[in-house]
């Protein structure tokens, strides 16, 4: 039996569906209520809805997931801008994730995978990739809160035997998925003009389907009764010149991307306020996978097909 939090987010209702559909049973926690397309496999699944997360002690965390095999723990804070927000990203972040993990240890759950980010690596252009023992960098809220997360769980693992998985993405993109992906592919759907045709930079992404199947390799796998790190993204960087156009392909129309030298791009957006959405656009980044394949796994998504999937979508 599996227990998933942040059951309605997007990553969580993934994680939740494909649970389901590997035959496991489900214990999904969840600030929302249940989505009736779930009632059919209710044989499956235990809805918890809870109002706040931190309404619950640990003891009453430990009793959610008593029998419980595994935890995928998605639940997390994204974004907030007003001034509480870095206290609100280490409660919601690095403190809620602190009382879940001991909860789990209490059940005696052998397995934690937490969803954490590459954002911790930071936003600097690397022309080599990082690998998951790179240098930390966090530069955001979100980032030095997930961050303190991990190093809580590392800590976790001295006063246990539970084995944690934590599991760093690149921006993840797929259909419905929040964040600037997804607002890119409606400006292609839209029939925009864009400036990226002289972009030809190299950025590491993970469709939807790369981080489900990564978790779930974690899930399943041969235990280890250690922590393991694994940085997560499809197999091969992509620029964004062809993320345009694979989703131009879908969208089954031709590309509208002309092109602006970067150096004049980047300036233009910075005078805008768009400086850090312009790195994103126009530098590499890129993320070392190999510990994932040296270590067995083997199911990344194809990319383009994937880009082209997410065109598709938007014409529905």
């Amino acid at each position: 039996m599996i227990a998933v939090t942040g059951a309605s987010g997007y990553v969580g209702a993934h994680c939740v569906a494909e649970a389901i559909r590997r035959g496991h049973r489900v214990v999904a926690i969840s600030t929302q209520p249940a989505n009736k397309a779930l009632v059919p496999h209710r044989d499956q699944l235990e809805w918890h809805y809870v109002a706040d997360y931190h309404a619950l002690n640990r003891r009453e965390w430990t009793m959610r997931l008593q029998g419980v095999t595994a935890v995928i723990h998605c639940a997390a804070r994204v974004h907030q801008t007003n001034r509480d927000a870095r206290a609100q990203m280490h409660r919601d972040n690095a403190e809620l994730t602190e009382t879940i993990v001991n909860a789990a240890i209490d059940a005696q759950v052998p397995r934690f995978e937490f969803l954490s980010s590459a954002a911790v690596y930071g936003d600097a252009t690397n022309l080599a990739s990082f690998s998951a023992n790179a240098q930390l960098k966090a530069g955001t809220d979100y980032a030095s809160s997930k961050l303190n997360a991990e190093q809580i769980l590392i800590g976790a693992i001295s006063k246990s035997g539970i084995e944690i998985n934590i599991l760093r993405p690149a921006v993840v993109y797929g259909e419905r998925a929040p964040g600037n992906m997804t607002r890119l592919a409606r400006m292609v759907a839209k029939g925009w003009p864009l400036p990226f045709g002289a972009i030809h930079n190299r950025r590491s992404i993970a469709s939807i389907r790369t981080l489900v199947n990564a978790i779930f390799w974690c899930v399943e796998r041969e235990p280890t009764n250690q922590v393991s790190i694994w940085n997560v993204a499809d197999r091969e960087p992509i620029s964004t010149t062809q993320i345009v156009n694979a989703i131009s392909r879908g969208l089954e129309r031709p590309t509208k991307n002309f092109s602006i030298p970067p150096a004049i791009l980047r300036r233009v957006m910075q005078l805008v306020g768009q400086g850090r959405v312009a790195s994103q656009l126009i530098e590499s980044w890129q993320l070392d996978v190999s510990d994932l394949v040296d270590a067995g796994f083997n199911e990344f998504a194809d990319t383009e097909f994937e880009l082209e999937a997410l065109g598709r979508s938007l014409l529905r």
